[in-house]
């Protein structure tokens, strides 16, 4: 009786045979589609990573300068690289198309006081204007007058002044 062991039998089994070179190509094969795959997964990764990152930075821009932030959708179309020189030169390229405020106050400050004086203007003739009611109501006076003497008339107008 022998007292073999199972594991002393496998090492003395020499019936396994070496890779042929058409098994290690299919090896090989195998191995670079798998990396392709991979390579392939994390660069739409990046690209997914790298879009989202130029959304964002587009977007705070925007959102400092007073900008709707949908026009980040024009920008990132229009540059190919993305960071906040490239984002303000587009801006001031396209700024007939999107208002922001400015970083120099002196120009908004005197549209400011322009418009201001224009509204004041304007309050200034409402307040002697008259109202429609008000009209009618005088054209019905002086309708009554004409009928009437002509001093009548006269004196009523002169109240005006």
């Amino acid at each position: 009786m022998s007292d073999n062991k199972y594991w002393e039998d496998d090492e003395d089994d020499d019936t396994t045979t070496p890779p042929t070179e058409t098994d290690l190509i299919k090896q090989l094969r195998k191995k670079a589609k798998a990396d392709a795959r991979l390579i392939a997964e994390l660069n739409e990764k990046l690209g997914a990573t790298v879009k989202s990152q130029n959304e964002n930075l587009v977007k705070s821009i925007l959102e400092q300068k007073g900008v709707n932030t949908k026009a980040a959708k024009l920008i990132l179309k229009d540059l190919e690289e993305v960071n906040a020189d490239s984002v303000n030169g587009w801006l001031n390229e396209n700024s007939d198309l999107f208002v922001a405020s400015k970083s120099s106050g002196d120009g908004d400050q005197a549209s400011t006081d322009e418009n201001l004086s224009e509204l004041g203007r304007q309050n200034a003739a409402a307040e002697g204007a008259l109202n429609p009611g008000e009209y009618n109501e005088i054209i019905a006076k002086m309708r009554t007058l004409a009928e009437g003497p002509a001093s009548d008339l006269v004196d009523y107008i002169n109240s005006f002044k």
